[in-house]
């Protein structure tokens, strides 16, 4: 029997909690689960203040933002449990995430991964936890049925499991599954579309999938282009897959498709 799903949204102050925020009540609408808000309230303290007046500044500063939030998951209709911390965000996050679910986080800035999160912690996040992050770009509506572009590394690990479970938590709300890999210009391909396959085929779904090979700069700007036109597309990133994820970021990939583009995508554990 499967269990509950949660899923912890961590937002922050900024414009960009509020896609967090729908992201995650669409989640939870989507697979029936339950919604965890958490937040870090981060405070510059005078170097004279005595510890006494420290604790005090920080409790009302906590106050305020568990009425930011209460106020906010009011005006959109989501009903969750909510944290807020002065510190340590990472240890609590971690200790939330007691069975299966989902991390909802908002994506910011330019530049590769580590300048797109939400800051280090949830990088680290994503090295630790066992279930997927979910990261949001500002302005994504995502909406099913979604078309999973699930990136596959050449020569780098997948896991076809989690895929599995990753297609199994979102059910009916999936409807196509794209695999793709890159390959430099000119480099042989065959070694690369039978890598696509096998990863195809062990995944064994029942959904319709099919396998893209994009070669050098052209084919990555095709399929930029391709996933930005459509508005339910969700791009799937392996943990494991660093080699051709540092591809993808070093090509701008990320930085235009993601962060311009508005395209959510979802790293795997």
């Amino acid at each position: 029997m499967v269990g509950p799903l949660h899923i912890l949204a961590l937002a922050d102050d900024s414009p960009y909690a509020t896609d967090v925020l729908q992201m995650a009540r669409d989640l939870a609408g989507w697979t029936g689960g339950d919604v965890h808000v958490m937040s870090q309230v981060e405070m510059v303290m005078p170097a004279l203040v005595d510890s006494t007046t420290k604790v005090h500044m920080q409790q009302e500063a906590m106050d305020a933002r568990r009425h930011e939030l209460e106020e906010h998951l009011k005006a959109l209709g989501i009903q969750a449990r909510m944290t807020v911390v002065a510190r340590g965000l990472l240890d609590e996050a971690m200790a939330a995430l007691d069975g299966d679910g989902f991390v909802v986080v908002g994506l910011k800035g330019s530049g590769g991964l580590r300048r797109i999160f939400i800051g280090s912690t949830v990088v680290k996040l994503i090295d630790r936890t066992t279930v997927p992050v979910l990261a949001v770009p500002q302005g994504n509506h995502l909406r099913p049925p979604l078309h999973l572009y699930v990136a596959v590394a050449p020569d780098g690990p997948f896991t076809p499991a989690s895929l599995q479970h990753l297609v199994s938590r979102l059910g009916d709300k999936v409807g196509r599954i794209t695999f793709f890999t890159s390959v430099d210009q000119g480099a042989p391909s065959e070694q690369a579309l039978e890598r696509l396959r096998k990863a195809q085929a062990e995944c064994g779904l029942s959904l319709p999938t099919e396998v893209e090979l994009h070669q050098g700069a052209e084919g990555l700007a095709a399929l930029k282009q391709h996933v930005a036109d459509h508005p339910n597309a969700l791009l799937v990133l392996n943990r494991g897959g660093r080699e051709l994820l540092d591809q993808l970021f070093r090509r701008f990939f990320i930085n235009e498709l993601v962060y311009e583009g508005h395209v959510p995508m979802v790293v795997m554990p």
